[in-house]
């Protein structure tokens, strides 16, 4: 089963700010999509595990071609406190917004 509204949502262990910060910081994309990147948003929707894990990644809103695999790699070694529903762990499928930023590798 999973859960699209529970009493305690699930969040990033390291916080939401700390999560957008730490994504600018470290998910390089190829120069060819970081020229297009003016703050945009990307959303993305997965499933948080009952370990914390993050899981079904589905994209709901790419304004940039080909961004997402970038920032789902990413968010594939995130771990989230996952869940509470009558005090018991589960999963719960959640949304994210991402704001794309201009980090490059050429």
């Amino acid at each position: 089963i999973v859960f699209s509204a529970v009493e305690i949502n699930p969040v990033p262990v390291m916080g939401h700010p700390q999560l957008q910060q730490d994504m600018d910081d470290n998910v390089q994309l190829p120069l060819e999509i970081a020229s297009q990147a003016d703050n945009n948003r990307l959303v993305l929707e997965f499933i948080v595990e009952i370990d914390g894990s993050l899981t079904n990644f589905k994209i709901l809103k790419e304004p940039i071609p080909n961004v997402a695999p970038y920032y789902i790699k990413y968010l594939k070694h995130i771990k989230f406190k996952p869940g509470v529903q009558n005090g018991k762990t589960v999963r719960v499928a959640y949304s994210m917004f991402i704001k794309i930023k201009k980090n490059a590798v050429e």
